[in-house]
């Protein structure tokens, strides 16, 4: 988890972690209210695009909204990770 600065309102904290995750993934679902984002499925993680290759970010603020807990999960072919 990654910890927001003392001082940064949540407002700012949010659309900053939108704006990073938007210019690399589209977003998929998202809830400012639950501050919950998850991307689609990326197939071109590498610079190329790969039908047996694909990755993904969740992100979820924490209930007092002091913390982001990222997760990124990729999958080769039938095998899956979480990083």
């Amino acid at each position: 988890a990654v910890e927001i600065r003392y001082g940064i309102p949540y407002e700012y904290a949010w659309e900053a972690v939108l704006d990073i995750l938007s210019k690399r993934f589209d977003i998929a679902l998202m809830s400012k209210e639950n501050g919950y984002i998850r991307t689609s499925w990326l197939y071109s993680w590498t610079g190329e695009l790969r039908e047996d290759y694909r990755v993904r970010v969740t992100i979820k603020f924490s209930p007092n909204r002091r913390k982001v807990e990222i997760k990124s999960i990729y999958e080769i072919e039938f095998l899956t990770s979480e990083v």
